[in-house]
């Protein structure tokens, strides 16, 4: 299944060519057909996961495999942002297993790569469940080096939008007037977007 990752993540798991694939690999083809992980447009040339949480879930098995060399899979893929949730993932996975979470950006910041995969590791663990009870390995990071990385995550998790609020009767010239005329509108702060700080 490694392979099939590798081998189709330029293409998100769309176009996966046989020609590429190692002979152990092509020798399950018919197996992971039979069970509908992937189906083949061209029997025999190519072939595609059959739905996008199968590339996702091999993908992300193919980071965890690559261990401090994973950002090297994201290069080889030519970084589709649509990967971006499966680096938080990994970053999940890697900050839930006890692994040195905070480790994972020296590989980032070693090669030339999009801000996103920075973003993407940073923004992870904000989503786990063991958050609360590990914050402090978060914070250690963000507020190491007199708050460096702090200092850039505005930079890192750009505002992607305005909302507006709803009417407040005790805000002066706060009324709604309607979906063209939205007078109080505010912008979403990274607490909002992201949840982690706040």
């Amino acid at each position: 299944m490694l392979d099939l990752a590798e081998t189709g993540a330029p293409s998100l798991g769309k176009d996966i060519r046989a020609r590429r694939l190692k002979g152990e690999t092509i020798g399950e083809l018919e197996n992971l057909r039979r069970d509908k992980i992937i189906d083949a447009p061209i029997t025999g040339t190519a072939y595609k996961f059959s739905h996008d949480i199968f590339f996702e879930w091999v993908f992300f098995r193919l980071l965890i495999d690559r261990g401090d060399e994973w950002p090297d899979a994201l290069i080889a893929a030519g970084e589709p942002p649509l990967l971006a949730r499966i680096v938080s993932l990994h970053s999940q996975y890697v900050f839930e297993s006890g692994g040195t979470w905070s480790a994972g950006l020296d590989p980032l910041a070693a090669r030339p790569l999009r801000p996103q995969w920075r973003r993407a590791w940073l923004l992870g663990p904000s989503a786990s469940s063991h958050f609360q009870r590990q914050q402090a390995i978060f914070e250690n990071v963000l507020f190491a080096a007199d708050g460096a990385l702090l200092k850039k995550i505005p930079r890192l998790v750009p505002s992607r939008t305005n909302h507006p609020e709803p009417a407040n009767p005790a805000k002066p010239g706060c009324e709604f007037r309607g979906l063209d005329h939205r007078p109080c509108r505010r912008p979403m702060g990274l607490a909002v977007r992201s949840g982690v700080l706040g």
